[in-house]
């Protein structure tokens, strides 16, 4: 559903994603409410880490205007889940998204329809990729809450370990491993600039 001309919502964005991902990607067939599913939790996850990482920007509504929400805004906050099913900024007492909670998020139309059709894809089934994953996912579980290092000393010790190349790591396995753990990695670390820096600079 278009929220305004040229932009498209977060559950639009997640419903066309899901659509877009192959029984492959998720590791295969499953039965139909399975597999609707594993897609759009997988579809979830791809766009946390595309808002996290920069990849893809998402608005909201302001007195001056649209103002981005940044990388970190994402990795702070509280309900992102919420915010990203749901369309809308949802904010806990005392979150730097607090001002605009309620409003709602945008992506824009053409931006994400051309990272949708490039975005990688995941190759066939390889052991390397596969015992990755399952090492990966076990860091993940051993620690849900918190990454006890970056995303890229992760992807490098994937590399010595596995083999796997550093884009392979972050497109594919890493959003996989948060998909399939519940790990909240994508959103631990410090906060060093929020979304009321950008707002006030806009």
């Amino acid at each position: 559903m278009m929220n305004s001309i040229g932009y498209i919502s977060t559950v639009e964005a997640v419903r066309r994603l899901a659509s877009d991902i192959s029984d492959h990607e998720i590791g295969g067939p499953a039965e139909p409410a399975r597999l609707v599913w594993r897609k759009k939790e997988s579809a979830i996850a791809l766009l946390l880490a595309a808002f996290a990482d920069g990849s893809l920007t998402t608005w909201v509504r302001s007195a001056s205007g649209l103002v981005p929400l940044v990388g970190v805004d994402w990795q702070a906050a509280a309900l992102w889940r919420e915010i990203i099913i749901g369309g809308i900024v949802c904010a806990t007492i005392g979150d730097h998204l607090g001002p605009f909670d309620g409003q709602p998020v945008l992506l824009d139309a053409p931006a994400f329809k051309s990272w949708l059709e490039h975005r990688p894809r995941p190759k066939p089934s390889d052991p390397q990729n596969d015992s990755c994953q399952a090492w990966l996912e076990t860091q993940m579980r051993a620690s849900p809450k918190s990454r006890p290092k970056a995303r890229i000393e992760f992807s490098r010790e994937a590399a010595q370990k596995f083999g796997v190349s550093a884009r392979h790591f972050k497109n594919v396995i890493w959003p996989n491993a948060l998909t399939n753990t519940g790990a909240r990695w994508n959103t631990s670390g410090p906060v060093k600039k929020s979304i009321r820096s950008a707002s006030s600079n806009s």
